[in-house]
Formats: structure tokens, sequence, C-alpha cells
């Protein structure tokens, strides 16, 4: 079962400084992070199938540039499932279900032009995407 597991981690940090003045340049994002785990297989008639349980993350900008205001960090998680096959012609058809703030969590993203509304809350995203 542990081949079929796969952990994975995203982190970035960006400082931004107007070369001239030093002064912070708007629009840098604080330092933010995905991590989560994967579970995939596949079965004997070639059906590959995932689900996976992350999160994203955001530290608060304390720091922010003139004419912007600072913001609070935040976590939020995300459920995540998939399946693809091949069909006749069509390879790799994958249809996908994502849920994203898994629970609804209340945030402010710091880049987010809007200053007096949340970002949305809980998602269902679907796709399906046909390859041929």
């Amino acid at each position: 079962m542990l081949q079929e597991l796969t952990v994975f981690a995203n982190m970035a940090y960006v400082v931004g400084r107007d070369r001239n003045s030093h002064e912070r340049l708007n629009t840098i994002p604080p330092l933010n992070g995905v991590l989560g785990v994967r579970w995939h297989d596949q079965l004997a008639n070639g059906l590959r199938y995932w689900c996976e349980f992350g999160s994203n993350f955001y530290a608060a900008q304390e720091h922010p540039a003139a004419g912007e205001n600072e913001t609070a960090g935040y976590t939020f998680y995300n459920l995540r499932s998939g399946i693809a096959f091949d069909y006749g012609n069509f390879k790799n058809i994958t249809l996908n279900v994502n849920i994203e703030n898994l629970f609804d969590k209340k945030y402010r993203n710091h880049l987010s032009t809007v200053d007096f509304y949340n970002e949305p809350g809980i998602n269902v995203i679907t796709s399906l995407k046909v390859s041929f």
C-alpha cells in the first residue's frame, strides 16, 4: 500500500523592493505553500484512480507595501479525486472531482484587489478531459 502513496509539498517566499527607493513592491504574496498526500492505484482493466487530501497555507502579510493592508494568515484544506481510462481512439480520458476549502474557512487573499470581501467558501469543481 505504501507504494501507492505520494506525499507532496511546495513552499514559496518572495521579497520585492523597488531598486531606487527600496520600498516594498505591491502585490507580493506572503510565505505560502501546499502540503498533502495522494493515494493512487490501477485496476487490471487499466482504470487508474486517485484520491488526495491536501492543504494550502499562507502566512500573515505583516509588511505590506504602501497602499496595501495587512492580512491574517490562514490555512484551508482540499479533497480531490479522479479516474483516468482509455476508450477506443480516446486516450487518457480523465474525470476529476475537487472539493476546495473543505471546511468553509473564511479568509482574505492578500493579492485580492477587493479589500472588503472574503474569498469564496467551499467549492466543488468537476472537470472532464478527453485527449485524442
